[in-house]
């Protein structure tokens, strides 16, 4: 199983967002369909834009990916928290 934990911030907008969602389908892309996959975006917000989900349903997650806009202020570590009970 794999959390994907996104950066959105608002410090992300332009490129950055663009790099990071590309990123995100490569690695996801990489993932069998006996994997898992989750995605988690956080700004100063965080949210679980992908629950865990088989890795056979490419439409899926990569529409979630694409979902990411930057905006916000940045608090990383409510993120990484949520990935973490995700994988648990």
């Amino acid at each position: 199983a794999m959390v994907l934990v996104i950066d959105k911030s608002g410090s992300m907008s332009g490129q950055p967002i663009e790099l990071a969602r590309a990123s995100a389908k490569a690695a996801a892309e990489l993932l069998s369909a006996q994997d898992q996959i989750a995605v988690v975006g956080f700004d100063d917000q965080t949210r679980v834009v992908l629950p865990m989900t088989g890795a056979s349903d490419k439409g899926t997650i990569l529409a979630s990916i694409e979902s990411l806009t930057a905006d916000g202020g940045t608090d990383a570590y409510p993120g990484m928290v949520k990935g973490n009970e995700l994988l648990q």
